[in-house]
């Protein structure tokens, strides 16, 4: 999504802002969705805005950047969406609609169709195994597949609570364990990651360090 806007007499391009979603709950507006940066093309990070729905205040903002944590994060990529929204609300376009984004297939009526063998489908418990399957599989890569957003995040202050048996919080070990690196790694890992954007294993690397700060 790349968009021109006027503020105070002065164009701003705001790109980037990749994808949105809303709830209206009692008096309030949520926005969450992911926001590009602004110099890495490879490299995003999730957004939520709550806004209060009589005077358009914003009552919360948080972005997935290291400078931009919450409760009232003021990081560029949320001011980005601030900038879309305002935009949309003043009629001034519309976001793009799932039917029209760019697709490599045409879609048929079979297209939603479950493509699994008989036997396969409607097995006990498949559906926590693939939720599984993804959770992990995201949590050892970094992947970010974009299925595990339908999936429901965890409450990591609620889990905390129910692992009150171990001597630290168990998100401690959690980070300890993804960002630790022994001595024998440390010179493959810088060798891998030369020229930052150029090395896949640069964002991979990164993306651990930006995880592990946000606790």
């Amino acid at each position: 999504m790349s968009r021109l806007l006027r503020k105070d007499g002065c164009l701003l391009k705001v790109i980037r802002v990749l994808a949105v979603s809303y709830l209206k709950e009692d008096n309030s507006l949520f926005f969450t969705g992911i926001v590009g940066t602004a110099m890495k093309t490879r490299v995003t990070y999730n957004f939520k805005l709550k806004f209060d729905k009589n005077s358009g205040d914003i009552l919360n903002s948080h972005c997935g950047c290291p400078a931009g944590r919450g409760p009232h994060g003021t990081r560029k990529h949320l001011a980005a969406v601030a900038f879309v929204l305002l935009s949309f609300s003043e009629g001034k376009g519309s976001p793009v609609k799932g039917e029209d984004l760019p697709r490599k297939r045409n879609l048929t009526d079979d297209f939603l169709n479950d493509p699994r063998p008989e036997h396969l489908k409607g097995v006990a418990g498949y559906s926590d195994r693939v939720r599984n399957m993804v959770l992990n599989h995201c949590a050892e890569t970094s992947d970010n597949l974009t299925y595990r957003y339908l999936i429901e995040k965890a409450n990591i202050q609620a889990a905390v609570l129910n692992h009150d048996y171990l001597e630290r919080p168990f998100t401690e070990y959690w980070v300890q364990r993804a960002v630790e690196v022994t001595a024998d790694k440390v010179v493959p890992i810088e060798e891998q990651t030369r020229g930052q954007a150029n090395s896949n294993n640069w964002f991979k690397e990164r993306s651990w360090r930006v995880t592990a700060s946000r606790f």
